[in-house]
C-alpha cells in the first residue's frame, strides 16, 4: 500500500510539472520549446582545470545553452589591439542587447619555431579589458589610466578607466555585458591581433 502511494504521489507531482510546461509553453515530456525551430540560440563548452606537480586536477566543467530573442545575425570581427585603450566595436548590435561577448588573442601561434627574443615579445601581447568608469564624465586621472577615448564624432577626452580581465596569446574571455557602450580594450604592450564575436540577445 505505501508503494502504491508513493507511486501515486509521484504521478500527481509529474502532472501538475507537465501541466505547468504546457502553460508556459514547452513540450510536456522534454521541455523543448515547440518554437525552437523558429529561434536562435547559443552553446557554450568551457572545461578548465588547476593540478599540482603532484596531485589531481581540480575541475570545473560547464556546458549550456540559451535560446535567443532575437533573430540578427552575430557580429564577427578581426580586431588589430593598440596599446590605447578603445571602444569595442557593435556593429548593428544595440549595446545593451548583447547576450555573449568572446574575444580571443590569437597571438601565439608560430608558423616557425620562434627565438627566445621572440616569444618573449609575443608572449607580453596581453589584451586588457575594462570599464569606462562614468561615460561622459570628466575625472582626475593617474597616469596610468590616462588615455584618449573617442566619443562618436566628438573630440577625444580624457577618461578613466579601470581594467578588469586579461587575455594571454592564445587564450579567450567570454561573457554577457551589461552595456558594451563601457567596454574598452587595449594591448599592455605593442599591437596583438585578436577576434571579436558578439551573439545577440
Amino acid at each position: 500500500m505505501g508503494n502504491e502511494t508513493g507511486e501515486h504521489l509521484k504521478q500527481k507531482y509529474l502532472d501538475q510539472l507537465n501541466r505547468a510546461r504546457a502553460e508556459m509553453g514547452r513540450h510536456p515530456v522534454s521541455g523543448i520549446d515547440p518554437r525552437a525551430s523558429n529561434r536562435c540560440r547559443i552553446g557554450v563548452k568551457v572545461e578548465m582545470f588547476h593540478q599540482q606537480p603532484a596531485g589531481q586536477p581540480t575541475v570545473l566543467n560547464s556546458v549550456f545553452h540559451r535560446w535567443l530573442e532575437s533573430a540578427e545575425q552575430p557580429f564577427e570581427r578581426h580586431l588589430a589591439v593598440t596599446d590605447k585603450w578603445q571602444q569595442l566595436e557593435y556593429g548593428w548590435l544595440p549595446p545593451e542587447g548583447v547576450g555573449m561577448l568572446t574575444l580571443r588573442n590569437i597571438e601565439g601561434f608560430y608558423q616557425v619555431v620562434p627565438t627566445p627574443e621572440e616569444r618573449t615579445e609575443v608572449e607580453e601581447r596581453v589584451i586588457e579589458l575594462a570599464i569606462r568608469l562614468a561615460p561622459g564624465g570628466h575625472f582626475a586621472l593617474t597616469q596610468e589610466n590616462k588615455s584618449p577615448w573617442s566619443v562618436g564624432d566628438d573630440h577625444d577626452r580624457d577618461f578613466l578607466v579601470t581594467p578588469f580581465a586579461r587575455i594571454r596569446p592564445g587564450e579567450c574571455c567570454q561573457f554577457e555585458p551589461a552595456n558594451l557602450e563601457h567596454v574598452a580594450v587595449r594591448c599592455r604592450r605593442g599591437k596583438a591581433k585578436a577576434v571579436l564575436l558578439l551573439c545577440p540577445a
